[in-house]
């Protein structure tokens, strides 16, 4: 993907596919790398729905390496939607399991920090969070 023509100077919805396509084929440091740009070039465009999805998958990509980031990261995701969600994760076949316990309520937290971020706060979190995992990658 880091061949492709333009790379570095693609438009803020280029950079939202190559996001989806790494996150497609699991490659998550190259998700870092285009989510880190995704979110700064879509901040400056007001892709609101854009940005909380390169968020999204940025806080899949984190999960490795810090998953409290990448739950506050989903979050800050959660805030730019504005919409509900289910605190809930997959099980390996692929049903939607409700968190409970001592781990939904650190969940709960966590993504009430993120959605409790302005969208200065939100940028400046994301962009910290992926750049110390890139690296620990």
């Amino acid at each position: 993907m880091r061949s492709a023509p333009g790379y570095g100077n693609s438009s803020p919805m280029e950079t939202v596919q190559a996001v989806l396509v790494g996150a497609l084929f699991e490659d998550w440091p190259t998700v870092l790398e285009l989510g880190s740009r995704g979110i700064s070039l879509l901040n400056r465009t007001s892709g609101r729905v854009s940005l909380a999805g390169v968020m999204n998958v940025a806080a899949r990509a984190l999960i490795s390496t810090n998953a409290e980031a990448a739950a506050v990261l989903q979050g800050t995701a959660r805030r730019r939607l504005a919409t509900g969600t289910v605190n809930a994760t997959r099980s390996a076949r692929g049903e939607l399991v409700p968190l409970t316990g001592n781990i939904g309520q650190i969940t709960r937290e966590l993504h009430a920090r993120g959605e409790a971020m302005d969208d200065d706060q939100a940028i400046a979190y994301a962009l910290d969070a992926i750049a110390k995992a890139q690296v620990t990658m």
